[in-house]
């Protein structure tokens, strides 16, 4: 009797813990989206009402927990959570929904109710000011709302249109509130955004995405009538490309699909899934990697800024049976300026693991300059909106040559990119360019992709 009077508090325990967050006690996620996926299976005549949800993000959270430390950080979030309890309806479900995130599920709630209510929120956050031992903050709040109908709307729609939601209202400056009415296209201004998402996450979910191969060649100097090309393909090198599989099977670049997911930050899934697939193929010795001497690895900005990618990489990384010396991290120069710090931060783990890194998109100017100063890399892109027309534009020619010369000084190998024209490869040879990547050298090629799903999946 003792025992099963002890082991009944243990079991509560265990339960409250599977459904709340341990820093503020508010529900979790999971419980969060148990209790609205809850409306979506009502079958009498309740479901027929329009109901609310709320994404509150806590803006500059980063700069937060660097202005007051972790604990600090973590005093706002229990702070903001203690206030936003006190002025929700008392039926109503609030959660934390990630690191710096709550959701509030608003019941028997149309869209001018919600917004109200959630600009009643975002009041109460901006007036709270944080203290924590020498330093204070005032906190600030971006809310997305989307009403909707459980006979009308899907639950992933409604989850992912208030994200979208909630994203808009922090692009448009933070501290403010940003509305999607579901059932009104006319109101939905990001709703073609949104479609594509659900592409992409579609794509993720249903092993849609493809690899391919765009080639890089070393160019030599032009000797006896031999092409300026390297005679014997020992240098193999290229670049991995992402690509989407459509409905008539088709490989497309997802152009519009990406801008969707920088908007509603979800490339660091995209990229962990090209990674995944790349480092998995190389593991295994897929054919196409065979005597691969670099293998080129794009990186967004927002994988250089998530924790979670950066463990998963250095994770993989650490498998004694990748070589990890053929691998090449590609960064961006905008990524690169968001986030120096942390740019620099990543180099240096990469580089314990002997992988190279690589810096593309790089502007003409001193600032750029400065930068590329700084950083231990070792290939550098020269964008083909330099190369591409510098036969006949010398601005471009003596940008295109200033890199060139600037890269070898600091022991750098350089890849010019758009390479279209056999003139235009014999004058990048001749200016001292390392490598050429465009059309003319060779264009992307898709990697078998039922093998490709295949060691993605292991």
């Amino acid at each position: 009797l003792r025992e099963l009077t002890n082991a009944q508090p243990l079991a509560d325990e265990r339960n409250w813990k599977t459904g709340h967050d341990p820093l503020t006690h508010l529900l979790n996620r999971i419980e969060f989206e148990k209790r609205l996926g809850a409306l979506f299976n009502l079958t009498s005549d309740d479901s027929d009402q329009t109901h609310a949800i709320c994404v509150i993000d806590l803006d500059n959270f980063r700069y937060l927990n660097e202005t007051l430390g972790y604990r600090g950080g973590d005093k706002a979030l229990v702070t903001l959570a203690h206030e936003l309890k006190a002025k929700i309806r008392g039926a109503d479900v609030l959660a934390r929904i990630g690191d710096n995130k709550f959701g509030v599920l608003l019941y028997a709630c149309n869209h001018d109710k919600a917004r109200m209510i959630a600009e009643g929120l975002r009041r109460i956050a901006e007036q709270t000011n944080l203290a924590h031992e020498d330093n204070s903050a005032r906190l600030t709040v971006s809310i997305g709302i989307v009403a909707f109908n459980p006979k009308n709307d899907s639950l992933t729609d409604v989850l992912v249109s208030a994200d979208a939601a909630c994203i808009s209202a922090k692009q448009e400056g933070g501290n403010r509130v940003f509305t999607i009415i579901s059932d009104d296209p006319s109101k939905h201004p990001v709703g073609e955004e949104i479609s594509n998402l659900k592409k992409i996450q579609s794509a993720l979910q249903n092993n849609e995405l493809v690899l391919q191969t765009r080639c890089i060649r070393r160019a030599t100097p032009h000797l006896n009538g031999v092409r300026n090309l390297s005679k014997k393909d020992t240098d193999r090198q290229c670049e991995i490309l992402l690509r989407m599989e459509s409905e008539h099977g088709k490989l497309t670049a997802p152009r519009e699909s990406l801008a969707a997911a920088k908007r509603f930050q979800i490339m660091p899934e995209l990229d962990r899934w090209a990674t995944k697939a790349t480092l998995d193929a190389v593991r295994l010795g897929h054919p196409t990697f065979l005597d691969m001497q670099t293998v080129f690895i794009n990186i967004s900005g927002q994988s250089l800024n998530d924790d979670d990618f950066i463990d998963f990489l250095i994770e993989e990384l650490d498998d004694e049976n990748l070589a990890t010396e053929s691998l090449c991290f590609e960064v961006s120069h905008a990524s690169l300026i968001s986030s120096i710090e942390r740019t620099a931060q990543f180099i240096a783990h990469i580089k314990e693991y002997d992988c190279k890194v690589s810096l593309r998109d790089i502007g003409f100017n001193n600032d750029a300059l400065s930068l590329l100063k700084c950083l231990h890399i070792d290939f550098l892109r020269i964008d083909p909106r330099f190369v591409r027309n510098m036969i006949h534009n010398s601005v471009d020619y003596e940008i295109v040559l200033a890199f060139i010369r600037i890269a070898k000084s600091m022991g750098v190998q350089t890849i010019a990119e758009g390479v279209g024209t056999a003139a235009l490869k014999e004058a990048l040879t001749g200016m001292g360019i390392d490598y050429l990547q465009g059309m003319l050298i060779g264009e992307a090629q898709p990697i078998e992709t039922h093998r490709i799903r295949q060691v993605s999946a292991n």
